[in-house]
Formats: structure tokens, C-alpha cells, sequence
């Protein structure tokens, strides 16, 4: 019964195994079981299906062979924590008998006996060589994307729209600077950060193409940085929809774009202003505040233009800002000078020639504030950031302009600075250009003036030229001057020294009847016309009422009532070729402000062709009077010089006849009464011949003195010896009155000549009354003095009675040639003495020489 029992236990112990061995072979996993060395004791078909080994071809080999790629010390270690009573699980790389590779998923467990000990292991393996392939697929394309990713310079965002997470690649903090923590995963991180004037745009894009049926959206806008300021962003995104079509996520890549916009606003903005600045302009303050409405408009928020004044401080003149309602304020702002300590940045540039950028300018608006006012101003226009560049032409300083950045967030930079330099160099360049063609203008004006003006002037020089009579030449002079003008009245004042000083004295008047100034005083040499009438100005006049010259002087201070009405005056001297003033044309207008530069030229060439033409004529009357004083000259020297030697003539005829043997015979007192007949004649042909070989000396200059020492007493006494016959035929006393001596370096033939002519002369018109002679000195000259107590000399033949073939009464009466006076002033002057005469008609005259005691240095 126990071997019965027995041999049923054991029936029952194989009936299990094999039991238990057709399940491992009905499992489609591997199944393999070794013993606690690693040799395979079972190899199920699962095994066979999936390493391509048979049972009999397994058996009894160790599993080393169907994972050669695992080290063996792997494999040992793994067997050792099984054996530690740990279950394994991992994925292995094995190889299959035609050698191809494959993954397997192995779980092994320890087997264990009856009593507990441990018989080997049992291994469950199943082919995952598909999904390791997938999983390795996946890795490398999620590292292919990261790759991507980090290669790319776009910001790139994941934005699922059903639960609305958003996610960023690192690129949006590289981009943006913005920290990882700062990145909220949500859709409303970004909206915020759009700009407020391109968010509304954005957000109709991209819901117009997730409710619609669209895949793609594209759009450019300006997104927030973290330092403030604003990046311009071109934004690519692409939707995913499910199989309804119905959009689940969008993927998009930001990119900015910032330096591609400035760069082309740059080049839009320069292509813009150079196409304004080349435009032609009579008003260059137009074309720059055209120019700073466009760079307010495309570049900054703010542009205002100065150009400096002659005296150096900036006027502005052009003024833009993006908001015009804002200009007003602008304008304002512009008003106030900064002082000179102000850190104001115009200031600082106006200086230094150099630009001044401030970045951040609000920390100094307090500061720059002229008042309260001022900054309010600054304020209210919100001035964050400016540019000051200045503006310079070759080799000067013309103007400022002036940028300011408004918005929260822009700060100028470097490239900013480069641009608004461009910026200025082209607006320098534009008004250099339109400087020089201004000045180009204006002088092709000017010559075409000056080209009209010479031609009238060579027109009008000619016409002088032709007119000889003074006062047909003085008033069309007048005439033409008040017409090229335009003043209501023109007058030409001519210049007369008289015994009482100066005076003027109308001579034409033009635009106004002659009595429209009779009755008023002429002008006098007071402030207002003494630099017309002494040569040394031009003066020209807006308003005449207003200058500090006139209304000075009595009676009437300024125009007496009832005078022609002016403001607008000019008076222009008119000097002969010598600089001698001849008078001055003077010039009026009733309306301020009337006469310009070029008038006050015009009129000063026409002066100096009317003082050629007066000089012309000038010189006409005088060579008339020069020809009418030689005819009259040649018909006095004719009778002068017939007369004795008529008698001459007839005194030799007579003593022919005595000589002659029919002829009466003369006694001796006869013969000498007649020969000294003869030699009173030759005398006074002797006295004639030398005033006319004196006066011939005097104009050629050839009149010599041979000094010594001499007695000007005993010359006066010897002289008048010589005409006591003569005065007595005259009925003539003569009365002398001489001290001496009188000693002096003179030449004493020609002082004999003038005590002659002065002798001879009282004797002529003393009309038989007496004639004295006196000689007296001083302490520095001798005096001779002859008085006469005849008829007397005119007033007005006192001052040319010593001019050549002058008289002061009628030849024909008392003879001679006019010459002796003026001969005896040409001795005296050369001896550097002095003749004068006093004299009243009826009551003779005196005439009074004085001569120095010591001759005149450089006198001949």
C-alpha cells in the first residue's frame, strides 16, 4: 500500500509537471528556465518564436548566448538580486539566431522547492523592439525640435487652446528679458504684453483663424520688453485642428524684427526728408518746419528746429509734435532761454558744437526748468528722452535741432544718434545750398541792377556831360534823382560861404512847386544836416522825426508848421574831384521807411556824376570868364600900350623934324623937356613889359626872390623920392611918416615894386588929395601902411581887388592892366607877409603890409 501510495504520488508529480509544462508552452511569451548557473532547462515555443532557437538547440546552453550586448557582470549582478529574494524586470538587448537585434521586456522571479530552497530561475521575456523603436523615434525628434529650437532666433510658443496653457521656448527671455519665473504659462502673459494700440488688431487676426477654417496667421506688431520699451515682432502661427476641424492648438514663432523696421524707418524717413530738403523754397523756415512734422510723425514724438541769430542765440523756428494738439504747448516750452548754469542740453550742444543725447531725461526736468511754468510744460509734453544735434555748415554753427522721445519705455541710443546726425547733416546741407542760391540769386540780382544802374548811369552821365548851364544841370539832376527814388520831393542845397559863417541856399526843387518851401528857413549846419554839408556822410532816415538829432535847435525844433511833410528822409553830400562840397541832395517822403540801401547807393553815384558834371561846368564858366577876362586883358594891354607908344612915336618925330635940316631949331631946354617926355613914355612902357613879364613869372611859377639884408625905412623913402614929381602933377601931397631902420632878409628890387604899385595907385585915385606913407614895426614884423583920401573902393570890389586884371573901377578912366594889386599880394605872400586893404566908398583907402623880421623857413 505504501509503494501503491508512493508510486501515485509520484504518477501525480509527473501528471503536474506535465501539466504545468504544456501551459508554459501554450503562453506565446518566452518563457525560460535555468538552473541557479544560468543553464537553460526549459525553452518553451514562445522562446522559439522570439529568439528563432529550437528547444534542442537551447537546451543545456546559458542565456549569455541570447544577450551577447550585456556585459556579464550585468548579468551577474541582476542574478545575485534575484537570488536576494528581488524580482527583476528590465529591457535587455538580445539577438536572434539570424543575428538581427531586438529589445525584449524580461521579468525573472527565483523558483524555489518544497521545502523553500532555490532550484533556478524562470524567466518571462516579451518582444518591445516596435516600441523601443517608436520611443527612439520620439527622443530623436523631440531632440530634433529642441535642437531646433535653441538653433532658431524666434521666440517660440506652444499654445493649446482647450485648456489655454502657453508655453515658450528660451528664446523669449533671450529676446525680451524676461526670467523664467517671470513666464506665466497662460495666453493673457502674452496679450498684456502687446502694445495697447496693436492689441485689439491682433487679437481679431488670430480669432478670425481659429473660428474659421484658416491654418495659418501672420502679422507684425510691437511687443513689451522687460526693460520697458517696445520690440517690433513679426509673429508666424500655425493651427491644429481635430477631426471635427476644430482648433486645439497653435504653435507660432515671435521674431524681432526692431533693427529690420528702424532700418527701414530710417531709410524712409531720410529718403522723405532728402526728397523735401531738395525742394526749391523762397522760405527755408517753411521747409524746416515741413521737415520736423515728418520726423515727428515717422521717427520721434517730438522735433523742433533753432537757427542762430547774428548775435548767437538759437530762435526757434520750426516745431512738430506727433499729438498736434500738443503743439501749442510745445511752442510755449520753446519760449523759455535756459540760463547759463542750465544742464539744459541745447545749452550744453550750443556750446560744444558736439550733440548731447540724454537717454533718460526725466530725472532732470526739475532740474532744466527755467520756473515753475516751464516744468509743468515738460510735464505736460511728457519729455523722456532728447537729442540735441547741432546744425553746421563749413565752418560755422547754423541751428540746433531738437528730439525728444515721449512714450514710456523709448530711450534714444547710439543708433538713434547716428540717424538724427545723418538727419542734421542733410538739413545743414539743404540751407547751405539754399544760402548759396539765395546769395547766387542776389547777386545775379545785384548785377543785374548794378548792369541796369550803369547803364542809366552812363545815360545820364552823358546827358550831364552835354549840359553846360549850371542851372538846367542842377535841376534835372534833381529831377532824375527824386524819380530813380521815389520820393515825394527832392532838393539840391547849394553851399555859400558868406561873412557870416555858413548858410545853405536853395538852388532846384523837384516834386514840389518852388513857394512849397518859400517863406520856411534854410537849413542850417546844425547835427541833423552838417554830415551833408560838410561831406563826411550819407544819411539815410526811416523815420527823420525819431532821430536824436532833429528838433534840437530853435526856433521851431524839428519841421515849422506849414513845411512839406516828412518821415522818410536821405541826404547824400555832393563833392567836386578836389573833395571840395558843393552842396547836398536832400530827399523826402511823408511815409516811413521808404528809402533802402539801394536807393541811398543810387543816389550817391548819381552825386558823384553830378559833381563831375557840375565840375565840367565849373570849369566851362571859368574857362568863359578866363577867355572873356583875356579878350577884355588883351584890349586894355592893346590901349595901354598904344597910349605912350603913341606919344612915344610922336616924341621921336618931333626931334626928327628938329634934326632935319628944314626943321626948327630947339633950344637946349626944349631938346631936354622933350627927350624926358620920352623917358617918361619908355618908363611906363618899361612898367607895363614887367607887370606882364611879373605875371608870367607868378603863373609858371618862376617868381624869385634874392634876399638880403635890407632897410624896408630907407626902400620906402628912396621910392617915394622917385614921385614927388609924380605926386606933384597930381596935385598930390605926399606925406611921410618913416622909422627905421627896419631891418630884414627881403628882396629889395621887389619891395621897391611894391611900394611903386601901392605909391602909384594912392596917387592915381587920390584924386589930388594928399597920400601918406608910414613904415612902423613890432615885435615880429615891419608894417608899411600908404593911405589915400581919394575916391574910395566898393564893398563888393574889396575881396577881388587883388585878383588878376581886376579893377575897381572902369579902365577907361584910369588904365592900367588890373595886375599891379595882384602882383604886389604875390611878393608880399612869398615873403611870407601879409597885404590887406580897408576902404569906404569917398573915403580913400588903406592898405597895410606886413613883412616878418625873420624870413619864413623853406621861403625863396
Amino acid at each position: 500500500m505504501t509503494e501503491s501510495r508512493a508510486g501515485g504520488t509520484q504518477q501525480a508529480g509527473e501528471d503536474l509537471l506535465r501539466f504545468q509544462a504544456s501551459i508554459l508552452e501554450s503562453v506565446q511569451d518566452s518563457i525560460i528556465v535555468t538552473d541557479l548557473s544560468g543553464v537553460i532547462m526549459h525553452w518553451n515555443k514562445g522562446a522559439t518564436a522570439l529568439f528563432g532557437y529550437s528547444a534542442e538547440e537551447m537546451l543545456g546552453q546559458t542565456v549569455e548566448r541570447l544577450y551577447p550586448e550585456q556585459q556579464p557582470q550585468a548579468l551577474a549582478r541582476d542574478l545575485a538580486r534575484i537570488l536576494e529574494g528581488q524580482d527583476y524586470a528590465g529591457e535587455w538587448q538580445g539577438r536572434r539566431k539570424d543575428g538581427t537585434l531586438l529589445w525584449v521586456d524580461v521579468k525573472t522571479s527565483l523558483m524555489r522547492n518544497a521545502r523553500g530552497e532555490p532550484t533556478g530561475f524562470i524567466g518571462v521575456s516579451k518582444d518591445i523592439t516596435a516600441r523601443r523603436k517608436a520611443e527612439e523615434a520620439l527622443r530623436e525628434s523631440e531632440l530634433k525640435y529642441r535642437l531646433a529650437t535653441l538653433a532658431s532666433n524666434d521666440a517660440l510658443r506652444d499654445w493649446d487652446l482647450i485648456t489655454g496653457t502657453l508655453l515658450w521656448n528660451l528664446n523669449v527671455q533671450t529676446l525680451f528679458g524676461y526670467s523664467a519665473q517671470e513666464l506665466t504659462p497662460v495666453a493673457t502673459w502674452w496679450f498684456e504684453r502687446i502694445h495697447p494700440e496693436d492689441r485689439e488688431r491682433v487679437d481679431r487676426g488670430l480669432q478670425e483663424i481659429i473660428d474659421g477654417n484658416g491654418l495659418k496667421w501672420e502679422g507684425e506688431y510691437r511687443f513689451l520688453r522687460r526693460d520697458g520699451t517696445f520690440a517690433h515682432v513679426m509673429d508666424r502661427a500655425y493651427v491644429a485642428r481635430d477631426a471635427t476641424s476644430k482648433a486645439v492648438r497653435m504653435v507660432g514663432a515671435m521674431r524681432d524684427i526692431t533693427q529690420r523696421k528702424r532700418s527701414e524707418q530710417q531709410l524712409r524717413l531720410l529718403s522723405e526728408a532728402s526728397r523735401l530738403l531738395v525742394e526749391r523754397t523762397d522760405d527755408p523756415e517753411d521747409l524746416l518746419q515741413r521737415v520736423a512734422r515728418l520726423v515727428a510723425d515717422s521717427f520721434t514724438d517730438m522735433c523742433a528746429v533753432a537757427l542762430l541769430q547774428e548775435d548767437g542765440t538759437p530762435r526757434p523756428v520750426a516745431a512738430a509734435h506727433r499729438d498736434v494738439r500738443k503743439e501749442p504747448l510745445l511752442w510755449q516750452a520753446l519760449r523759455f532761454v535756459p540760463r547759463q548754469d542750465s544742464p539744459d542740453p541745447l545749452l550744453r550742444a550750443l556750446r560744444s558744437g558736439q550733440t548731447c543725447l540724454l537717454a533718460d531725461f526725466v530725472p532732470l526736468r526739475a532740474e532744466v526748468a527755467e520756473s515753475a511754468e516751464h516744468l509743468q510744460l515738460l510735464e505736460a509734453l511728457d519729455v523722456r528722452s532728447v537729442m540735441v544735434v547741432p546744425l553746421r555748415s563749413p565752418g560755422r554753427l547754423v541751428g540746433l535741432m531738437t528730439l525728444n522721445a515721449c512714450e514710456p519705455g523709448q530711450r534714444f541710443d547710439a543708433e538713434d544718434l547716428a540717424l538724427g546726425e545723418e538727419l542734421a547733416r542733410r538739413v545743414a546741407g539743404a540751407l547751405e545750398r539754399h544760402r548759396l542760391l539765395r546769395e547766387t540769386q542776389e547777386a545775379l540780382s545785384r548785377a543785374e541792377q548794378e548792369k541796369r544802374r550803369a547803364e542809366m548811369l552812363s545815360r545820364l552821365g552823358l546827358a550831364f556831360a552835354s549840359e553846360l548851364d549850371r542851372d538846367k544841370l542842377l535841376q534835372r539832376i534833381t529831377d532824375e534823382a527824386t524819380a530813380l527814388t521815389g520820393a515825394a520831393f527832392g532838393a539840391f542845397f547849394h553851399k555859400l560861404v558868406n561873412d557870416q559863417g555858413e548858410a545853405y541856399l536853395l538852388y532846384t526843387l523837384s516834386g514840389a512847386p518852388r513857394e512849397a518851401l518859400e517863406g520856411f528857413p534854410l537849413p542850417r549846419n546844425t547835427p541833423l544836416f552838417r554830415p551833408t554839408f560838410e561831406g563826411t556822410r550819407t544819411v539815410r532816415l526811416d523815420d527823420v522825426t525819431q532821430s536824436p538829432d532833429y528838433g534840437q535847435n530853435p526856433p521851431h525844433h524839428g519841421m515849422p508848421e506849414g513845411h512839406l511833410p516828412v518821415k522818410s528822409y536821405l541826404a547824400v553830400p555832393v563833392r567836386s574831384r578836389s573833395g571840395t562840397v558843393l552842396g547836398g541832395l536832400l530827399f523826402g517822403h511823408p511815409e516811413p521807411g521808404r528809402f533802402r540801401h539801394e536807393h541811398e547807393q543810387l543816389v550817391e553815384c548819381l552825386a558823384a556824376q553830378a559833381a563831375v558834371a557840375l565840375d565840367n561846368s565849373l570849369l566851362y564858366r571859368q574857362a568863359q570868364l578866363a577867355i572873356s577876362l583875356r579878350d577884355e586883358f588883351l584890349q586894355v594891354a592893346a590901349h595901354e600900350l598904344h597910349t605912350p607908344t603913341t606919344s612915344l612915336k610922336l616924341h621921336v618925330q618931333s626931334l626928327l623934324r628938329a634934326a632935319s635940316e628944314h626943321g626948327p631949331a630947339l633950344s637946349v631946354e626944349k631938346l631936354r623937356s622933350r627927350l624926358e617926355g620920352v623917358e617918361r613914355t619908355v618908363g611906363k612902357l618899361s612898367v607895363l613889359i614887367n607887370e606882364l613879364l611879373d605875371i608870367s613869372r607868378i603863373t609858371s611859377g618862376g617868381l624869385q626872390l634874392t634876399r638880403e639884408e635890407v632897410d624896408l625905412a630907407s626902400v620906402a623913402q628912396e621910392v617915394a623920392s622917385r614921385f614927388e614929381a609924380q605926386a606933384a602933377h597930381a596935385r598930390s601931397a605926399l606925406h611921410l611918416s618913416v622909422r627905421g631902420p627896419l631891418m630884414g632878409r627881403w628882396d629889395r628890387l621887389r619891395l621897391e615894386q611894391v611900394v611903386t604899385n601901392l605909391l602909384s595907385n594912392a596917387i592915381k585915385y587920390g584924386a589930388g588929395a594928399p597920400v601918406h606913407l608910414e613904415t612902423s614895426a613890432s615885435d615880429t614884423h615891419a608894417r608899411l601902411v600908404v593911405r589915400d583920401e581919394g575916391i574910395g573902393i566898393a564893398p563888393e570890389a574889396l575881396s577881388r581887388i587883388f585878383g588878376r586884371f581886376e579893377r575897381a573901377v572902369s579902365e577907361r578912366h584910369y588904365g592900367g592892366l588890373g595886375l599891379g594889386l595882384y602882383i604886389t599880394r604875390q611878393i608880399v605872400q612869398a615873403h611870407g607877409g601879409t597885404i590887406h586893404v580897408e576902404s569906404h566908398p569917398g573915403q580913400g583907402a588903406t592898405f597895410t603890409v606886413e613883412l616878418p623880421l625873420r624870413p619864413v623857413v623853406g621861403g625863396t
